[in-house]
């Protein structure tokens, strides 16, 4: 169970909105240091693998600067031999799921993207903020309820969008209509008629 479904739970009405909202109290300057550091760590993390190695091209940044300096610019180009394989060997660690596009780059089929624990687990605080953003009327204002009846007008997964109404069940207990079990086996149409 999520944090914030815990806190929505115990009636934490305020402690949920810290949580799920709270950044955008943030000043630009508290803002770009927790970009910095969670940029930081990211480097630090894909220097210790095969494809990190790669598309840094050997450097080792340790800051920054360093990094804007040393890392050329990548496209999904640079990516594409071991993503659209899923090699999970080459990354730093092994996805949680690996997300789709749609197919309509000139280039590729379709784009595959790793998700990480740490990346899925945040999606829930995410979509949290999404519908607390959604449905509030002010700031601090939490009207969202657990077990809202939400339209299934998703792709399913491998695709992002149904990997969220995935992650949406897990943290916010959505009740999509049809329910997700049933609405991944029809045609987008059949969910609507429905």
């Amino acid at each position: 169970m999520s944090k914030a479904i815990e806190l929505l739970r115990q009636g934490k009405k305020e402690e949920l909105w810290q949580l799920c909202c709270g950044f955008i109290d943030l000043s630009m300057e508290q803002f770009m240091t927790i970009q910095r550091r969670l940029l930081l760590e990211q480097i630090g993390s894909l220097g210790g693998c095969e494809l990190g190695r790669k598309v840094m091209r050997g450097a080792e940044p340790s800051s920054v600067e360093e990094f804007q300096q040393q890392v050329p610019l990548t496209t999904y180009v640079d990516y594409a031999p071991y993503l659209l394989e899923k090699r999970e060997d080459v990354l730093p660690e092994k996805p949680t799921v690996w997300q789709r596009t749609s197919g309509r780059s000139a280039e590729f089929p379709c784009k595959w993207a790793p998700i990480s624990k740490r990346m899925y687990q945040e999606l829930g605080e995410t979509l949290f903020a999404i519908f607390i953003f959604c449905t509030c009327k002010e700031r601090g204002d939490i009207s969202v309820e657990e077990h809202c009846k939400v339209l299934y007008g998703l792709a399913p997964p491998p695709y992002i969008s149904g990997t969220l109404g995935q992650k949406a069940v897990e943290a916010l207990s959505v009740d999509f209509l049809p329910p997700m079990g049933e609405a991944e086996l029809m045609s987008f149409e059949e969910r609507i008629r429905r």
